[in-house]
């Protein structure tokens, strides 16, 4: 019984990353990740990089690292130069793609902890982590789930 939940629960993991992980592909943007493209339109609509980060609930610099990956693409050395590619629609396109964020490697662990039926004190004891950080993670687990309903 173990090993078919678990295999389930890998199978709806696995399904659920494939279905959020979309890669877009527009004639006006080179092959873009839609995170780069998120954080190249929250650049066009003149956020810096915390307001980036909140907004898409990144790290500062995961949203640098998006950046110089970004320069490259476009072959540009500016910020100002970013913004040209983009044009000025950032906030609304930025807005209108609210798609999930992807689980985390933690909210995966949670997750198939609770798939398979373990209370929040032996998910707690299990990952090392404390309970506020547990429901912390079915949280945001059951806010990316409700987004596909």
């Amino acid at each position: 019984m173990y090993f078919v939940c678990s295999l389930f629960v890998g199978i709806i993991v696995d399904v659920l990353e494939d279905f959020m992980n979309v890669i877009i592909s527009d004639q006006d943007f080179p092959a873009l990740t839609t995170r780069k493209l998120e954080v190249g339109h929250g650049v066009a609509a003149g956020w810096t990089n915390k307001e980036i980060a909140v907004e898409l609930g990144i790290s500062r610099h995961t949203v640098r690292i998006h950046l110089k990956d970004l320069y490259k693409i476009y072959n540009v050395d500016s910020r100002a130069e970013l913004v040209n590619c983009f044009g000025s629609t950032g906030v609304e396109i930025l807005r209108k793609s609210s798609r999930p964020k992807p689980f985390s490697f933690r909210e995966k662990q949670v997750f198939e902890l609770i798939a398979m039926g373990c209370s929040t004190k032996e998910i707690r004891l299990q990952l090392g982590i404390a309970r506020k950080t547990v429901n912390s993670h079915r949280q945001s687990i059951v806010k990316k789930v409700r987004h596909h309903m």
